[in-house]
Formats: structure tokens, sequence, C-alpha cells
């Protein structure tokens, strides 16, 4: 399979580039005459000898990593394309420059280095084409390199960072209780991040076995007002922690269908610096395909949570998911998920079940370079028993929201972002009743 994709990108490069030198009235230069002849020893001597008088001579730069890659020597080719990128008097030569870095290293195996070069072509792409054809190769370095990694960061001004009550007071039977100020709305800053880390220890033509490694964490930063109403707490107070490791396994078992998917995991979770409780989960899944625009996916887990606190207790969480995702002609895309979340506890006052819908809407063409996602969703959540109510419990909850990447502005491959949402709580108990408005600025990978 790699002998196959290599070759494939040997070809493009080798068009692209003969193409771009072709535009420089180069077409007749001996050194790419040797490399159409299919000569690349005579074309790897010609271009040193141009070189040894000129050693920033951009075409020869080129044409000598193009012969050296013919003769196998992807090494020796990424080196001399990485002197043409250095070397480069624009962007398009910087484009195709980089491009035969990243192709040349990806004949070394050498991946993470060939994604990072290609990443580097993102920077001088000029049309639209070029941003296609560079997402297309840099998906060819993805599937064939065993590890993975996925960064984030985000940056998230709140009007509710600790999903506090929206009043000061609450009616039980018939007394009107009020609330401390730390169970009240917090206005502030979420600073959040993750890592996700992959790595296929075993492939074939129908299935994928892989380790992963995930963290998770997010802090807070008070507002001035929030800091008044609460002097001796601070963001940290309110800040979580996940780390968890996984063996995940796809295979396609059924004719016509998408992939079945089984991963177990084991993961610890903090709170305010200290730990919260200890998971073990195993997730089941299900991908039914829909003609060619659309597809199914169910989505089933059990959860083993051992409480690490005195305020926990211990819980096993069964959820069932299942979405449908349609992309239509134009290439604009639509999903509707529905859920049930369990949360089975020792204590059945933590006991409760979670019911979402949600809908996504993704417009496929850009406004003005900025690409927008839509949002809503509708929640109910029901406790049978809760230690402050006679009746149980039930929130309702109402989410909307939208997010706009611009993909106009992109440095190696990843554009800013920004993200909205509004976020009613409405409860039988008050201190549940909740609002928040949250904007979120992060970065997302074009690629």
């Amino acid at each position: 399979m790699h002998v196959l994709t290599r070759t494939v990108w040997a070809s493009i490069l080798l068009v692209a580039s003969t193409i771009g030198l072709a535009a420089q009235d180069d077409a007749e230069d001996p050194i790419t005459t040797a490399l159409s002849a299919g000569d690349p020893g005579r074309a790897l001597a010609l271009a040193d000898q141009r070189l040894a008088d000129d050693p920033d001579d951009f075409e020869a730069l080129f044409l000598k990593s193009l012969a050296l890659s013919d003769l196998n020597q992807p090494d020796a080719a990424a080196q001399a394309a990485m002197r043409a990128y250095a070397a480069a008097r624009n962007d398009a030569e910087q484009f195709q420059a980089a491009r035969l870095v990243g192709g040349a290293l990806f004949s070394a195996e050498a991946y993470g280095r060939a994604g990072w070069w290609l990443r580097r072509a993102a920077n001088h792409t000029q049309t639209e084409d070029e941003q296609t054809t560079l997402r297309a190769e840099f998906g060819r370095v993805q599937a064939a390199n065993p590890f993975s990694a996925q960064l984030s960061f985000s940056l998230a001004p709140s009007s509710n960072i600790n999903g506090g009550a929206a009043d000061a007071s609450f009616i039980l039977g018939d007394f009107e209780l009020l609330l401390p100020p730390d169970r009240l709305a917090l206005s502030g800053i979420e600073y959040a991040g993750d890592a996700q880390l992959s790595y296929r220890i075993s492939q074939g033509a129908r299935y994928q076995t892989s380790i992963e490694a995930y963290a998770y964490g997010r802090t807070y930063s008070l507002s001035a007002d929030a800091r008044e109403q609460v002097p001796d707490l601070s963001g940290s107070d309110f800040s979580l922690g996940l780390a968890e490791v996984a063996l995940s396994h796809r295979q396609f078992l059924f004719a016509g269908a998408g992939p079945t998917s089984i991963s177990v995991h084991e993961g610890k979770v903090r709170y305010a610096g200290a730990p919260l409780w200890d998971y073990r989960k195993i997730s089941l899944g299900q991908t039914l395909l829909v003609g060619t625009s659309g597809q199914f996916n169910l989505l089933v887990s059990a959860q083993d949570q051992t409480a690490r606190d005195g305020l926990q207790s211990d819980t096993i969480v069964y959820d069932t998911a299942l979405s449908y995702g349609h992309t239509f002609g134009n290439r604009d895309y639509i999903e509707a998920s529905l859920s049930r979340r369990l949360n089975a506890a020792e204590e059945e006052d933590d006991t409760f079940t979670d019911y979402r819908f949600n809908l996504y809407y993704s417009p496929a063409e850009p406004v003005l370079g900025t690409k927008w996602t839509f949002s809503a969703g509708l929640g109910h959540v029901n406790y049978d028993s809760f230690d402050i109510s006679f009746d149980g419990r039930r929130d309702d909850i109402v989410t909307v929201g939208g997010t706009a990447t611009f993909e106009n502005l992109s440095y190696f491959g990843f554009s800013p972002s920004i993200s909205v949402s509004a976020t009613q709580t409405t409860s039988n108990v008050s201190q549940f009743s909740t609002t928040q408005v949250q904007g979120r600025f992060g970065i997302q990978s074009s690629f």
C-alpha cells in the first residue's frame, strides 16, 4: 500500500513541478529533459554542474530533488528540496518546494516531518485548488502515519463558570433559604486545552487496532465582581483535569455497513487539584451507511466510576447515543443526535437520567473567508429523589450556539475560531435554574 501511495504522490509532484517550471520558460532545460526521458542520473549530474556555479539556483535545486527521488534517495531529496525552499523567490516556488520536501520525507517514512512541511506549504497557497491538493496530500500522510496527535487550546469568557444559580435563594416547602456566594453564578474566563495521542499497533484491509492516550484540563480566572463575591476562592478552585488511556479496535464486519468499533478506557479525574474519581469504561459503536451521502452512528457505553472524595458516590454510567449525518449535493452538512445517560449511583440522590437532542448545521461555502457552524440543543434531566426537594428534581435545558472559523487567516494550516453559545436551564429546584452566555476563542486545523 505504501509503495502504491508513494508512486501516486511522486506522479503528482512531478506533474505539478514540471508545470510550475515550464511556466518559467524552463521547459527545454536539459535537466528537465533528462528527467522526462527517465534518466535521473544524468539529471542529477547536470543539476550539480549548475549548482557549482550558483548554489542558490532554485530550479537546479528543485530538479535535483526530483532526480534524487527517482534514484530512491529520499533523505537526500528532502535536503535538496529544503535548499530549494530557502532559495525560492516567491510564494509559488515556496509552495512547490515545501510540497516536494513533504513528498520526499513521506517516501522516507518520516511522516511527522512530512506533515510539518505540508503545513508549511499551506502558508504559501494562492488558490483554492492548491489548498484542496494540499489537504489530499496531508490526508495521505495521516493515513500512513501510525502515530497521530491532536492538540487544542481555547480561551472562553463566561457569565457562569461554575454553573451557579441565577437567584440568591430557593424555596424548600414553606421556607426560603439563602445560597452561599460560591453557589451563585460567577463570571470569569475559562482556559482549556486537550491532547489526544494515538498509535496504530495493528492494521489490515478491514481492521485497525490502536492504543490511545487523552488528557484534558481547564482552569479559570475570576472576574473582579466574582472575586469580590468570593474573596476566599480563586479560579483554580473550579479547575478540572482528566487523563485516560484506551485500547481501540475498528473492523468492517458487515457487508455494506460501516465499521464496528470497541474500546476500553481507564482514567482519572481531578477537581480543584484533588482526586475526584477513577473510572473504567467500555464502548461499542456501529456505523451504518445510507447511500453515498448519509450515515447513522450508534454508540453504547458503560462506565464504572469509583469515588475518591467524601462528597461523591460510586456510580455506573450507561450511555446510549444515535446520530445521523447527511451531506447535501452542495456539500452542506447536517447532523441530528439523540442521547440518553443513566447515572446509576449508590446514593439515590445522585441517580438521574439525562436526555439530549442536538442539531448541527454547517454550510459548505464560506462567507468572506469564514466557515460557519450552527448548533441547537434540548435536554431534560430527571432525579426521582433529590435531597433538597420533596418531589425530585427536573431540569429542562435549551442551548443555541455558533462557531466561525476564519479560514482566510491561516498559519501552518491552523485558523482562529470564535464560538458563542447561550444556555438556559429551568429547574423545579430553583437553585439549579441557571443561565450562561459564553464566548470561546480557539484554534482549529484546516486539514
